[in-house]
């Protein structure tokens, strides 16, 4: 990944659960929360993404509040757009959040494992 490439990520942060009654509720509803934004950072190990709430679009008529907790959006998808089929490629997974600076970080795809290990990435220089 290069910075400034069009990137798709998602997941299903906490704040777009719905439980059911109870301490151990029989249902749990989640939506998908998808960004579209860019590479802003990318490193041999990782990625950082820039959201940007000031900009934020919601087709669908709901949208977040600026700078929202995004809890529990580990583990969540982010594709390359690309201009040609099949116009997306999985290139990495969400690993950690900052509120304040509006920034997601990505770990490569390549670096992680069927069993769920890390590797370490290339060594920077």
């Amino acid at each position: 990944m290069q910075n400034g490439q069009r990137i798709i990520l998602g997941g299903y942060p906490e704040n777009s659960r719905k439980a059911g009654p109870g301490l151990r509720p029989k249902t749990l509803g989640v939506d998908i929360i998808t960004f579209l934004s860019w590479v802003d950072n990318a490193r041999p190990e990782s990625m950082v993404i820039r959201l940007d709430s000031d900009n934020w679009y919601w087709p669908q008529g709901e949208s977040l509040d600026p700078q929202p907790k995004l809890s529990g959006g580990s583990g969540g998808p982010c594709f390359r757009i690309l201009a040609h089929p099949p116009y997306l490629e999985l290139v990495g997974f969400i690993y950690e959040g900052h509120v304040p600076f509006e920034l997601v970080m990505v770990r490569h795809a390549p670096l992680i494992a069927a069993d769920g290990t890390i590797a370490s990435g290339p060594e920077s220089t």
